[in-house]
């Protein structure tokens, strides 16, 4: 009985863990396309100049929240935009991280026929 005792708390902890595991990945995978999502868009329509700098995914992505950092960079035209976005497993906050560097001088043309 005394094995018992000290053998199921510890094969279920043993599975939480895994469990927890297995969501943060997951979770980890649908931030990280976000992230790249949201700087692609930033960056093709020029957001980053004046834009929003912070939101969420909507209830369908309930927890997930995400925020644009802008930033110096060593040049003088050039910035360091950072998406971060957060989201929640099992009570824990966790985030992803993708940057890139633009330069602020230039402006993106985009030409279309008519």
């Amino acid at each position: 009985m005394l094995f018992m005792a000290i053998v199921i708390p510890t094969v279920i902890e043993g599975m939480m863990i895994a469990n927890r595991s297995a969501l943060v990945a997951e979770r980890k995978t649908i931030a990280v396309g976000f992230a790249e999502n949201l700087l692609n868009e930033f960056i093709i329509t020029e957001e980053w100049r004046n834009g929003k700098s912070s939101g969420d995914f909507g209830n369908r992505y309930a927890g997930f929240r995400w925020e644009l950092i802008r930033s110096s960079w060593d040049q003088e035209t050039l910035a360091l935009l950072t998406v971060v976005v957060n989201y929640p497993v099992q009570g824990r906050d966790y985030y992803v991280q993708l940057s890139t560097v633009v330069d602020e001088a230039e402006t993106m043309i985009v030409e279309t026929e008519e």
